[in-house]
């Protein structure tokens, strides 16, 4: 894929789970349950191309309008119930439209109910911050606040 210098994102670091034991035993969910969940997670102008599952991984590769669509999905993955630790892997500027491959754990809360939609059921909505700074001309999205002045 090839990229311009200044369409690489990185991310600095995210959010991590609460507590390790605090996620329940992976699910062993269908491609097609992630694909469904990750999809109702999309902001307009993002597409999922691709989606492999290893384990309790998920990796989404697709194509948007602007990187800025991509962090917006990114801050989706991180506040879903359903995932945990998204990473972006890649994302550059091809043709005129941002590819983009991102990851994250499926894995339900143990305080989950087994009924209703989604992959776990009725869950409780996780909070978290995700901050966007720009520190030495680098954009970076992490879970702590920004060094003074360095809010992008």
């Amino acid at each position: 894929m090839k990229r311009f210098a200044g369409a690489v994102l990185t991310i600095a670091s995210m959010m991590l789970s609460a507590s390790a034991g605090a996620q329940g035993a992976p699910q062993g969910f269908s491609k097609e349950q992630v694909r469904s969940a990750l999809q109702a997670l999309l902001p307009a102008g993002v597409v999922i191309d691709e989606l492999t599952l290893d384990g309790d991984r998920a990796t989404a590769k697709g194509t948007a309008s602007a990187s800025e669509q991509v962090s917006q999905f990114m801050r989706r993955i991180d506040s879903a119930a359903e995932f945990e630790m998204p990473e972006l892997l890649t994302i550059g500027n091809v043709n005129g439209r941002m590819e983009y491959a991102v990851s994250a754990t499926v894995s339900c809360p143990a305080d989950t109910v087994a009924t209703g939609p989604g992959l776990c059921g009725s869950t409780p909505v996780k909070t978290r911050s995700v901050y966007k700074c720009r520190i030495d001309g680098t954009v970076t999205f992490q879970s702590t606040a920004c060094p003074p002045g360095k809010d992008a």
